[in-house]
């Protein structure tokens, strides 16, 4: 962090409210004629009033700053941005989920990486890609969507809704976090609106 930075502040306000009120008060500023007295006082007023709105406005913002963590990327954006997640990213875009995730939220999204899919039987991927099955598609990806933003930290062992409609039971046990029969092998990918945590796992809807 930036030595300049002192608990998410930034002091640079305090000092120039010091070094302000010090210069005009000392014998240097004398030489400077003001028809009236009044006028160097209302100039130090004003100044020094200033360095006061600096250092408490400074002080917000870098407050503000500090403790809001940075999550500009929404969820779709995040899951193609994992490398591990291209099969799971390409089946979003394919249900037409893609747009939910962009504008609304907060999720938490269950994500199967790559090697869970190449679990699945042979021409499982095939059949779901084809538009007659758009649905069932649909119905299998919000089925890994959770409303509300639950990083690990908020996991106890609890049951939650779906997007499809099902529950999913999450169980957060000895450092692990469980979905079903699924491990979550990466948490707490977090998003703009939601967080993402990478299971091992395609969970289906009527065996978990």
């Amino acid at each position: 962090m930036d030595p300049g930075f002192r608990n998410g502040r930034f002091p640079g306000g305090r000092i120039l409210f010091q070094s302000a009120c010090q210069l005009l008060d000392s014998p240097w500023w004398e030489a400077f004629r003001f028809p009236h007295r009044d006028h160097k006082e209302d100039i130090m007023k004003t100044t020094c009033t200033l360095a006061i709105i600096a250092t408490l406005a400074g002080g917000t913002i870098f407050d503000s700053a500090a403790e809001t963590p940075m999550r500009s990327k929404d969820l779709p954006a995040t899951i193609a941005a994992e490398p591990g997640l291209t099969t799971f990213t390409r089946l979003v875009k394919a249900a037409g989920l893609e747009a939910t995730l962009h504008r609304s939220g907060p999720y938490t999204i269950l994500a199967p990486n790559d090697d869970a899919f190449r679990m699945l039987p042979a021409g499982t991927l095939e059949k779901l890609l084809k538009p007659s099955n758009k649905q069932r598609l649909a119905d299998l990806i919000a089925y890994h969507i959770v409303p509300g933003d639950f990083p690990s930290a908020k996991i106890d062992t609890e049951e939650h809704a779906t997007l499809q409609g099902s529950k999913l039971v999450l169980n957060h046990a000895l450092g692990t976090i469980w979905v079903g029969r699924a491990e979550v092998i990466k948490k707490d990918v977090e998003s703009g609106n939601g967080t993402v945590h990478i299971i091992n796992m395609v969970l289906e809807p009527d065996r978990e």
